[in-house]
């Protein structure tokens, strides 16, 4: 889910609420290193794929290289903790030089639907415009109305 049609269709289907993760990832006050960022807006954002090899968890991100090498040793990944330690000077020194290719670029399947350049704020009215069950606007929570819950870094 990265936008109001989205939050709409699950209210109609019943849902009392979203999570929302990817969108909030491109946002300008998220953390995501600049490349991360720019990764959700670039045309490999359209597949991603689950994996394991950043942290021993499944997640979902955008394939790069390192995911695309060394997809035949998914088995052979240590379990979490123990990955994620393993992996993080990696992480670390991917995101400081700007390595997309290397970078642990998380994201959920809506990827392709997040704007770059938006505020917190923007991209969270944005969602909740048209979210209600009646079409109405209103703010998550007000008079019932289901509402939104946001991650700023954690996979969808």
């Amino acid at each position: 889910i990265a936008d109001a049609r989205g939050v709409a269709a699950a209210l109609a289907l019943g849902a009392h609420a979203v999570q929302v993760g990817t969108g909030f990832l491109a946002t300008a006050e998220s953390g995501a290193p600049a490349v991360h960022k720019e990764a959700l807006h670039s045309p490999e954002a359209r597949t991603t794929v689950l994996t394991r090899l950043y942290s021993g968890r499944p997640a979902r991100g955008i394939p790069n290289r390192f995911v695309r090498e060394m997809a035949a040793y998914e088995g052979e990944v240590p379990p979490y903790p123990l990955q994620s330690l393993l992996m993080q000077p990696l992480r670390t020194a991917a995101a400081a030089q700007d390595r997309r290719d290397l970078a642990a670029l998380w994201a959920g399947q809506a990827a392709p639907l997040t704007r770059p350049a938006l505020t917190a704020g923007e991209y969270l009215a944005r969602l909740t415009g048209s979210a209600s069950p009646s079409g109405t606007r209103g703010t998550p929570g007000a008079s019932g109305t289901p509402g939104t819950s946001g991650s700023s870094g954690t996979p969808d």
